[in-house]
């Protein structure tokens, strides 16, 4: 009776689905650390904590991504940094297990780039290179899908385990429903 009846394949056991927000970024924190001039912590909601400062080589502020995810070729994406002033040359380096395959230069505390092939980005290292400053106070660092930077939101994201019953064996119509609180 329907055309694109879709055959559920593999487990039908528990699967996990994870929501991100608009902010496609969450961190782990990070106590005080000074970085060729360059002094920052991390709170656990992902903004960074700056003394006023000026960098004397290449002052680093490194970002463990504690729920890392991919970076889909040909999507455009967008990084800003906002809430502190920042003058100098700063760079953006996304960081794929322990390489950095993408490197970019912020223009106004933004930039937008879209990868050529999948990257699961696991880490960011903001770069302040020598002489670049930065003045005391928070900033709001995220990644966005799309060309467009807009106002900070923090990682809002949430993961669900669903259980597909063993009567469900196939799809009708290509959906599977999934109510709020991870149920089928």
């Amino acid at each position: 009776p329907y055309a694109n009846i879709c055959p559920i394949s593999g487990t039908l056991g528990p699967i996990t689905i994870t929501r991100m927000g608009r902010n496609l970024m969450q961190y782990a924190s990070k106590s005080q650390t000074t970085s060729s001039g360059i002094t920052y912590s991390i709170n656990a909601d992902g903004e960074i904590i700056f003394a006023e400062g000026t960098a004397t080589g290449n002052g680093d502020v490194y970002q463990t991504i504690t729920a890392p995810f991919t970076l889909k070729a040909g999507q455009a994406y967008t990084f800003s940094i906002s809430g502190v002033a920042i003058t100098g040359i700063v760079s953006v380096h996304i960081r794929s297990g322990s390489a950095y395959p993408l490197y970019y230069t912020l223009s106004n505390g933004k930039m937008t780039f879209t990868p050529d092939t999948d990257i699961n980005m696991t880490g960011l290292l903001i770069r302040f290179r020598s002489g670049a400053t930065v003045a005391a106070g928070t900033a709001h660092v995220q990644i966005e899908t799309g060309d467009t930077a807009t106002e900070y939101a923090p990682y809002n994201g949430a993961t669900y385990t669903v259980t597909i019953p063993s009567e469900a064996g196939t799809v009708y119509g290509g959906t599977l429903t999934v109510n709020s609180d991870g149920s089928g």
